[in-house]
């Protein structure tokens, strides 16, 4: 009667309360012990009818009763695993185990949720317990492997389960955990022969089966590992783990299409949304929009699931199109949770495609704020500071992404391009590696690869081979094709290259980096009216591509058309106010054409509706320089710098100034050595703080950073000068010689030949 009576909601939680009063009170009159043995009798039943409400009551009124019962504090666990209640049945089995230490099967069952909650020391004492009386227990010292394998003792780990394994040789899950602390150990071998072992003793065992494939798929054995795991598949159709791996092993091989049946059957079998979300995302990445949104609208049903179905939606529409759909459904989710960091970051995500890098500034912001420790929430924080040119702030995002998810291939993919364009290929070249070895079949992290392997001369046939792979894998990726091209052109292939971009353009139209790779090599050919051509049938097609008109601005600076460049950057400016390419490429024109205050009037605007905008703050900067200016540069670097302390122009500048001031030399040595930190491939900053040393006449420290100076670009006449006098100063007339006639012999007239004159009349050798 209670149960009906609750389940019809005709009982108040305060009635239930008092009743369970009545009871206790009635049965403190009698026996205690006898009292609570008959409700934990009367507990047994109702859990035994899968009662579980009525089960429950019945044991916490024994335990009021008789709190030193372990009967009642075991019953009682069990009664909440059965309700999904893990989280208040581990505290009643550790009790239990306590007040039963006796019972090997109480032992071992608090041992084992030790172990899931990685209280791997207190799991070690429970299997030494039952070991100190029962030294045959293979469960206990299955216990204990584990417990030592948490503690990372990999191999009293192993000699501790096959000991295990020696007392119950017909027992199929012993092999099993032999198998995984083998693998865990590197000894694919000995693992491979465990999991065979498992198999054989217990032939339908899905989860043997299971684990067999994985080894084999850490072990780039592709062909054995789908035998097994679809041999799983047929043993146990239903098993969740097993469908989720086979679809994930199709997806990473690149034959997604294979993987649907098996997101659907785990769609089907699970209880929770995540499948059911799972599967939405692999219908949004194939660009099937209407399967992806009728799963989701079904889950919108859902206040719990509304808000990440609804965000889901929002990809969804953006992917087709529909940017302004797509902005109306995050804000929704936004205005009922205002700190839902995966809206957020999609938001962001959308409103920088849109080319509005402010705005998406601020979601992404916002999203971090929401959840410091959301590695999605960095990595688009990166990229929005990307957009904006602050590559040092956004290379902290996605170091800070990393941090949190070591696995973020998306961080490994866009700190392998920043340090490729700072001429590290090395670096790139390792993050790249990291990102091939975390998702071995995604496009971007192997052609990141192959992009980092281009610049060395001996890392090419690597770099050729691993395209050959893609093109075969990728046949119709445009991307492939533009590394082919940017390959073709480290060996002087130009015609190999304009045939790879031609193929990319084929396969993509939209391919801006194929069109501007073209361009290129068409200019470069003296055919600038054939890249004009071209490139205005682009623009007749799409005259609102801001990506196209940067191109065709930039194309009109080369030919020395500025007007016309102008007139299409400012088109850019209209389509997106906070461009900074365009804002870069304007004020590069205004002050080629001596036009310093309508570069300053451009930027000091920009400065204002961006606030943080670095690359505002320094333009200004070095605008006044250019002006002669400089107190008012002093303070626009000081600006940039107090907005990011890693500005590298602005620290490098501002230094540059007090050395010449031969003011603050602390300071600027500071500011010079932040520098060098942030843009270590830049021959300016090491000949600032070489400078800056040889005025601190510290010289072993000067001539070490003006060499790697001259060693980034020896074609720098002021570089070699302050090399020379680096020289003299230590007293290497040789060296100092061979400096300064190197820099006469870059400009005669160079701002220090003069000084360069005298010091050479000075030198003895």
């Amino acid at each position: 009667m209670l149960r009906t009576l609750r389940e019809n909601r005709l009982l108040p939680a305060k009635a239930a309360g008092a009743i369970a009063a009545l009871v206790l009170a009635a049965a403190c009159r009698t026996n205690p012990e006898v009292a609570s043995r008959t409700h934990i009798a009367r507990g047994d039943r109702y859990l035994a009818q899968k009662k579980l409400s009525e089960a429950i009551l019945e044991y916490r009124i024994a335990i009021s009763l008789t709190p030193k019962s372990g009967e009642a504090h075991y019953q009682l666990a069990e009664a909440l695993v059965a309700n999904d209640d893990l989280r208040g049945a581990f505290p009643e089995y550790l009790r239990a185990a306590d007040l039963l230490p006796e019972r090997e099967d109480v032992l071992l069952k608090a041992g084992n949720l030790q172990l899931v909650a990685g209280r791997f020391v207190d799991a070690k004492a429970r299997a030494r317990v039952i070991l100190g009386r029962n030294p045959r227990s293979a469960p206990a010292m299955i216990l204990l492997g584990n417990a030592l394998a948490g503690m990372h003792d990999l191999d009293n780990a192993v000699t501790v389960t096959e000991k295990a394994s020696s007392l119950e040789p017909e027992r199929s899950g012993i092999f099993q955990n032999v198998g995984v602390l083998e693998m865990a150990r590197g000894n694919p071998d000995e693992a491979e022969t465990a999991f065979k072992r498992a198999i054989e003793l217990d032939p339908k065992s899905a989860k043997a089966c299971l684990a067999l494939a994985q080894l084999y798929q850490s072990t780039d054995r592709a062909v054995e590992a789908e035998t097994w795991l679809k041999r799983a598949n047929e043993i146990d159709p239903r098993n969740i783990r097993v469908n989720q791996a086979l679809a994930t092993y199709y997806i990473e091989r690149g034959r997604s299409s294979e993987a649907e049946p098996y997101l659907q059957a785990t769609a089907a079998a699970a209880t929770d949304t995540a499948a059911k979300l799972a599967l939405a995302d692999y219908y949004i990445a194939l660009g099937r929009a209407k399967e992806a949104a009728r799963i989701l609208q079904q889950l919108q049903s859902s206040k719990d699931t509304y808000p990440v179905a609804t965000t889901r939606l929002a990809i969804v529409e953006f992917a087709s199109g529909r940017s302004e759909r797509a902005r109306a459904l995050l804000d929704d989710v936004l205005a009922r949770q205002p700190k839902n960091s995966a809206a957020l970051v999609v938001q962001a995500r959308v409103l920088l495609s849109d080319g509005d890098t402010t705005a998406a500034l601020t979601s992404a912001r916002n999203a971090v704020n929401a959840d410091p420790r959301s590695a999605a929430a960095q990595v688009i924080l990166g990229k929005v500071l990307l957009a904006r040119m602050e590559a040092d702030a956004a290379r902290s995002a996605f170091r800070d992404a990393l941090s949190l998810d070591p696995n973020s291939v998306e961080a490994q993919i866009e700190l392998a391009r920043l340090h490729l364009l700072r001429g590290e290929a090395a670096t790139a070249r390792e993050y790249a590696e990291r990102g091939v070895k975390t998702q071995p079949n995604s496009l971007p992290a192997r052609l990141t690869l192959v992009r980092s392997l281009i610049p060395r001369s001996e890392d090419r046939p690597r770099a050729e081979k691993e395209l050959k792979s893609l093109a075969n894998r990728f046949p119709k990726s445009s991307e492939v094709y533009d590394a082919y091209a940017t390959l073709a052109l480290t060996q002087r292939d130009f015609a190999g290259a304009r045939r790879a971009w031609d193929r990319a353009l084929q396969l993509n139209p939209d391919d801006n980096d194929a069109l501007s790779g073209i361009t290129g090599l068409l200019v470069g050919a003296k055919k600038p009216a054939e890249a004009r051509a071209m490139l205005n049938q682009r623009l007749a097609q799409n005259p609102k591509s801001s990506d196209l008109l940067l191109l065709s601005a930039t194309l009109h600076l080369i030919q020395n058309e500025g007007a016309a460049a102008e007139a299409q950057l400012k088109q850019v400016l209209q389509l997106q106010p906070n461009n900074s390419s365009a804002y870069g490429l304007l004020g590069e024109m205004f002050v080629g054409d001596h036009r310093l205050d309508d570069a300053k009037r451009e930027f000091a605007e920009l400065a204002v509706r961006e606030p943080r905008s670095i690359a505002a703050h320094t333009m200004m900067g070095l605008l006044c320089e250019q002006q002669r200016d400089i107190d008012a540069a002093i303070d626009w670097y000081q600006r940039a710098l107090r907005i990011d302390p890693h500005a590298a122009t602005a620290a490098n500048n501002l230094a540059n100034i007090y050395s010449a001031r031969d003011t603050n030399l602390d300071m600027a040595l500071q500011l010079a050595e932040s520098a060098v930190a942030d843009m270590p491939q830049a021959p300016e900053v090491h000949d600032t703080l070489g400078w800056i040393y040889y005025k601190k006449q510290l010289n072993s420290h000067a001539l070490r950073a003006l060499k790697r100076s001259v060693e980034l670009d020896a074609s720098i006449p002021l570089h070699q000068f302050h090399l020379g006098l680096a020289y003299a100063q230590a007293g290497d007339d040789e060296q100092a010689r061979k400096a300064l006639e190197q820099a006469l012999r870059l400009k005669p007239d160079f701002p220090g030949a003069d000084e360069a004159r005298k010091v050479l009349a000075t030198l003895v050798y």
